[in-house]
């Protein structure tokens, strides 16, 4: 186990999620197969590849810091790119359901690669746009929860994710949940945000003012902030 990787354990596990060793070991796994195919395709900054554990890894986990998440949650990946925050959400709840979505044909060949190469169960990759996904029967109010790290507006994140999450009426009173959070992720979008947020919070309102929207800071123990690359997560959920 590098440094690195043990540094991100001993921060989860200061905040209330315990990594074990095999788990551990799969995001070992993943970080080389992202650093391997980075090398053909823009999966992540090349000027993060030399704190992937913090940057992407720790960032991607840093929502189940903060955030109450069903063990047996179906989680949708928005904009998921090289499989973050996905495929680290994936493994950090084993008995999770992931569908990660991206347009980019190059990319989703390569997320199927990951979830072949780490025997990810209940993990699809699909190349498509997500607002096509309300098309299909089969995703309409699906999902649990619903994650980004793209780089898109509030106000179209929550346009696309509503139709694909559950509907409020059908939310689950009673959770298996890891931690003891106060924020509940049963419903929601959660996406991470940085910088001024007050114009496209104001956008977001205005478009959506059925959905309740918070920003919640990640702040939690045992890391210097400055390491991680943007610091909120924007918390979206239609009320009843």
């Amino acid at each position: 186990m590098t440094s690195a990787a043990e540094e991100v354990r001993e921060v989860c596990r200061q905040n209330g999620l315990a990594l074990s060793d095999s788990q551990v070991a799969q995001l070992d796994v993943y970080v080389r197969l992202l650093l391997q195919r980075n090398q053909r395709l823009n999966l992540i900054s090349r000027k993060d590849e030399a704190n992937v554990w913090i940057a992407h890894i720790l960032h991607s986990l840093s929502m189940l810091l903060v955030v109450q998440f069903d063990l047996r949650a179906r989680i949708l990946d928005i904009g998921t790119g090289g499989g973050l925050p996905g495929i680290p959400l994936r493994i950090a709840l084993p008995e999770s359901t992931v569908t990660m979505v991206d347009s980019v044909k190059k990319k989703n060949a390569a997320l199927t690669e990951f979830i072949a190469e780490l025997q990810l169960k209940r993990t699809v990759a699909l190349c498509s746009r997500v607002e096509e996904l309300k098309r299909r029967t089969e995703y309409q109010h699906h999902f649990d929860v619903a994650v980004s790290r793209a780089v898109a507006p509030l106000e179209d994140l929550i346009g696309w994710s509503l139709p694909l999450l559950m509907l409020p009426t059908a939310r689950r009173r009673h959770m298996s949940q890891v931690g003891s959070k106060q924020i509940n992720s049963d419903g929601s979008l959660i996406a991470y945000k940085g910088g001024d947020l007050s114009n496209e919070l104001k956008k977001a309102r205005r478009r959506w003012p059925h959905v309740l929207i918070e920003v919640v800071p990640l702040d939690f123990g045992g890391l210097e902030h400055k390491h991680l690359v943007e610091k909120q997560l924007v918390i979206a959920r239609a009320e009843p």
